[in-house]
């Protein structure tokens, strides 16, 4: 993604995941923990899986972004922002920095780390289909501010992901990573194939 787009995208997701939306609840600090620590059985499944696909997608784009981790400033200490922060932490990046940018995927470890990734979203969604109510999430989209700002985040991962997937293509087709989490371990894994045949 280049310069001004990801400013833009930056600022439109502050002001709209952190300005207008409902507030958090009173045990935020609780509940966070809960679903880090594989305590679920009280919250509803589609938010833990869209909980643990926000834990995905900065592995993912660390992957895709990899040939660039030396630009300047180096990539990893917005990458470990997005651990804890998402894409509030790793957009200021990619208006940041300097030098070539779009260079081909190269995942570390090859095929298997992104198909690893894209299996564990897999098992998420699978979970939540069977055992959740879709509905539950816009419903706590509009009353939970963390699931608020959550769901703005995973959105700007999204479109991200996407713009450098279809800027970095060898030639596997970009539009897997139209397909979140899943889509994106899937387009990596194919283009790390295609990169060592």
């Amino acid at each position: 993604m280049s310069r001004w787009p990801a400013l833009v995208l930056w600022v439109a997701l502050v002001a709209l995941g952190c300005g207008i939306g409902p507030p958090n609840r009173p045990d935020l600090g609780a509940w966070i923990l809960d679903l880090c620590t594989g305590r679920w059985g009280e919250h509803p499944p589609w938010v833990v899986a869209q909980f643990w696909w926000m834990g995905l997608f900065p592995a993912l784009v660390a992957l895709l972004i990899q040939p660039d981790w030396r630009a300047r400033p180096p990539a990893w200490p917005f990458l470990l922002a997005a651990v804890v922060f998402g894409c509030y932490g790793l957009l200021p990046w990619f208006f940041l920095r300097s030098g070539p940018r779009g260079a081909p995927v190269a995942p570390l470890g090859g095929p298997v780390l992104p198909a690893v990734l894209a299996a564990v979203g897999v098992v998420f969604l699978a979970w939540a289909a069977i055992r959740g109510d879709l509905l539950d999430l816009p419903r706590m989209f509009l009353t939970e501010g963390f699931v608020w700002s959550m769901s703005f985040d995973f959105l700007a991962f999204w479109i991200l992901s996407a713009a450098e997937a279809r800027a970095r293509t060898r030639g596997t087709p970009w539009t897997w990573a139209l397909l979140p989490v899943v889509g994106l371990g899937v387009f990596l894994a194919l283009e790390a194939r295609r990169s060592r045949a």
